[in-house]
């Protein structure tokens, strides 16, 4: 049996202010358990927005500093 991530592929924004990629859409790729976070929990995003030097481009954050995007 594996275990289920429901946020994969999920659309996300970083919301936190001061955050280096605040304001940055991403998708979902991996959801980090055991994290020495709030949460426990850290989320690994892949920027969306082009960029010809960094080609998919991952990013990882808090998962208290995202918000789904609707």
């Amino acid at each position: 049996m594996t275990d289920s991530v429901p946020w994969c592929d999920v659309n996300v924004i970083v919301k936190k202010t001061g955050h280096v990629h605040k304001r940055d859409l991403g998708v979902v790729k991996n959801v980090l358990h055991g994290q020495g976070t709030a949460s426990g929990l850290k989320i690994e995003m892949q920027l969306t927005a082009y960029n010809p030097s960094l080609p998919n481009h991952s990013v990882v954050v808090d998962y208290d500093d995202v918000v789904e995007v609707r």
